[in-house]
């Protein structure tokens, strides 16, 4: 099936449906997204399910798969006459490292750095979908917890995936893998650069 991806537009996989079975057949179709060539969806919505004006959330952690996942969402919403909601999530653990004492870092200037890396990786989108109303959101957190909140209600998140597999998956800890399995709405991963990104 990854071998299909070369030459198509969008992959769309089943998500999971409860049970162990399910469970595993889950996480093959999700080592399939992240390898496949081409945005990969992983279905979790209703039989005969159309789009509609509610938001596409995208996810944005400053690297170059964050800005495919973006034109994505961007693309996906201009189609379907819906807003985008971008979301940035930083910790001081992600942003600095392992530091001993917390209460030394400078979270506002953090959180200032997140806004500002948030309005760039929007800028490109934004000038060719000028079209697309955007909403921000720049939040301090565990990036699952808070884009799986930020889903709900939503038709769709977008994220960037890096391809790490199962194995590797479990050790980082992947954001797309944890969605897809949780998310309450479909996940679109893009695992490569937008073939039409120029930054």
């Amino acid at each position: 099936m990854t071998a299909a991806s070369i030459d198509s537009r969008m992959l769309v996989l089943p998500g999971s449906g409860g049970g162990a079975l399910a469970a595993f057949l889950a996480s093959s179709y999700l080592d399939i997204a992240e390898r496949s060539v081409c945005p990969a969806v992983i279905w979790h919505g209703r039989a005969g399910q159309v789009p509609d004006r509610r938001a596409v959330v995208v996810g944005i952690d400053g690297s170059e798969l964050s800005d495919a996942a973006v034109l994505g969402a961007f693309e996906l919403a201009q189609l379907w006459q819906a807003p985008v909601h971008a979301v940035r999530v930083w910790s001081v653990h992600h942003e600095v490292g392992d530091v001993t004492v917390e209460y030394l870092v400078d979270r506002d200037a953090l959180a200032r750095d997140a806004h500002r890396l948030l309005e760039q990786r929007l800028s490109f989108a934004r000038r060719r979908f000028p079209e697309v109303p955007t909403t921000e959101a720049v939040v301090e957190g565990a990036p699952v917890h808070v884009l799986r909140a930020s889903a709900e209600g939503a038709q769709l998140i977008v994220v960037g995936s890096h391809g790490r597999g199962r194995i590797a998956g479990a050790l980082y800890g992947s954001v797309s893998r944890a969605l897809a399995h949780h998310c309450p709405c479909p996940v679109l991963i893009c695992r490569t650069p937008h073939r039409d990104h120029r930054p």
